[in-house]
C-alpha cells in the first residue's frame, strides 16, 4: 500500500447511516487510526473472518463425517460379530440334527 500515492487508490463513497460515522472515528481513534483505514481494517477483517469461517465450517463437516464413519465401522464390527455368533449356533444346531439323524438308522 506504501508504493502508492494516494490518488492512485480506488475511491468508493460511502453512506452512512445515523451514528455510523461517530460510531468509526471513536473506533478509529481507539486503534489510533484515521477513519479511512479503519474502515479498510474493517473490511479486511470481514473478508479475512469470512474465509475462515468457511474453513472452520469445512473442518467441522469433515470431523462430523468422520466421527460417523467412525460410527458405521463400529456397527459394522458389531454386526459382523452378531452374524458369526449366530452362524458358529446354526451349525452347532445342524450338527447336532445330523448326529441324531445319523444315530436314529
Amino acid at each position: 500500500m506504501a508504493d502508492k500515492q494516494v490518488k492512485d487508490y480506488d475511491k468508493f463513497n460511502l453512506r452512512f447511516p445515523d451514528g455510523m460515522r461517530e460510531a468509526i472515528a471513536e473506533r478509529a481513534k481507539r486503534n489510533g487510526r484515521s477513519m479511512n483505514s479503519e474502515i479498510i481494517q474493517i473490511l479486511q477483517d470481514a473478508i479475512e473472518g469470512s474465509s475462515e469461517l468457511s474453513k472452520r465450517l469445512n473442518l467441522v463437516g469433515f470431523i462430523r463425517g468422520d466421527r460417523e464413519i467412525r460410527d458405521l465401522e463400529d456397527n459394522a464390527s458389531k454386526l459382523a460379530l452378531y452374524i458369526d455368533h449366530r452362524t458358529q449356533e446354526f451349525k452347532q444346531i445342524l450338527l447336532e440334527d445330523l448326529k441324531l439323524l445319523l444315530n436314529h438308522d
